[in-house]
């Protein structure tokens, strides 16, 4: 049985986007506290890809994952980053 274990996404509250804001869509990680931060998905049932874009203004944060290690966390090479985006904009 193949399935992908996941970490979600969520949008990001009270921002608005679109084409007559002049916005991308921003989302951000479901904080780990969350019930529904993390799940398992059927291959099948995924996108396969999409452009993201980190928030560079928003910067870092470890707040929506407080482990230093964790399989959740994005890794760089064999230097595992520590913090997370923050936020990220859908690119359209």
């Amino acid at each position: 049985m193949n399935f992908l274990w996941v970490r979600w996404f969520g949008n990001e509250p009270n921002y608005r986007y679109g084409f007559q804001e002049g916005r991308l869509p921003k989302i951000g990680f479901v904080p780990s506290t969350d019930d529904f931060a993390f799940g398992f998905l059927d291959p099948a049932h995924v996108v396969r890809s999409c452009h993201l874009i980190p928030a560079f203004m928003t910067g870092c944060t470890m707040a929506l994952l407080p482990y230093v290690t964790s399989l959740a966390r994005c890794h760089a090479g064999k230097q595992a980053e520590s913090d997370d985006w923050t936020n990220f904009y859908v690119n359209m």
